[in-house]
Parts: structure tokens; sequence; C-alpha cells
């Protein structure tokens, strides 16, 4: 009977038949080759669960508290490289989104889902002060009452 240390041994035999380490070096990203989740990270079958390909690859060396998340120094959500991997808290994963750059969030007419241009929040605004109602101007750009509102009143659109 094959006791845990086989099946540890031949996971991890498994887990590494799916990793580009065509390249051993600390320096190097090694990439997983395996299946990828909707995030973008490595996912890989462990103790009959999914788990993060990076999250398992930093568990083969150092045990992950409650709570803490891996993070990727090199910033490549398919490294497993242990030598490229941190841990940190939410807040810590926050920061590091933000200093690296990825945490840029569109506003107004930049926006994916903006039905308006700044031009149109301005004439918007001052067909509401001439006297037009909510309502004339909602249906004229085929948006709710409701919208507007929030746009004449600064809820929505405030940069503008």
């Amino acid at each position: 009977m094959p006791n845990i240390k086989d099946n540890a041994r031949i996971e991890n035999e498994r887990f590494f038949k799916k990793v580009d380490t065509h390249n051993e070096s600390e320096e190097e990203c090694w990439e997983w080759r395996g299946a990828i989740e909707g995030g973008g990270y490595g996912s890989f079958r462990s103790g009959g669960k999914s788990v993060r390909a990076h999250r398992f690859a930093y568990e083969l060396t150092e045990k992950i508290p409650e709570g803490k998340m891996v993070l990727h120094i090199c910033d490549n959500r398919l490294c497993v490289n242990p030598y490229h991997l941190f841990l940190g808290d939410a807040q810590d994963n926050s920061d590091d989104c933000r200093d690296k750059g990825r945490m840029i969030r569109a506003f107004g007419e930049k926006h994916g889902n903006s039905k308006f241009k700044n031009n149109d929040i301005e004439d918007i605004r001052q067909l509401y002060q001439i006297g037009f109602t909510q309502g004339y101007i909602a249906g004229r750009y085929g948006v709710d009452r409701s919208t507007i509102g929030y746009i004449v009143r600064g809820d929505y659109w405030r940069k503008v």
C-alpha cells in the first residue's frame, strides 16, 4: 500500500509535468502549461479539488497561513516559480496591483459601458437648466428618467 510520502511524490511529479522549467533558474518564470481558469491563473487538481497552480507551487516549500494570498513578484499569472511568489493579504494584493499599474479604472466616456460622451453630459445639464424636463431629456437620449436625474444633480459624471 502506498504511503503519504509516495502519494505526495506522485502528485508533485504530476504537477511538474505541466510546468515549463526549460531554464530552472530563480530569475526565470516557470510557466504553467496545464489547465487555466477564467482569471488567467493555472489550475491544478490536488486532493480531489481544484487549486491555483501558483498556490500549489508555493505550498511545496511553505505553508500558506489562513487568510493569506500568494502573490507574484513577476506579475505573470502562469508563473509557478516559488522564487517569484510571496505571501500577502488582500490589501497587499491591491497595493501590488496598483503599484504595477494594473488598477486603472475607466470613468466617463472611457468606460466601456458608457452610453454618453462628455459633450452629451454638458448638453443634458444645459437642457435641464433652460427648462426641459428630465423625462423629455431621457426620451431624447434613450435612457431612464432617473439616469438624467443622477446626471443633473451631479451624482453621476461628477468630473464633467
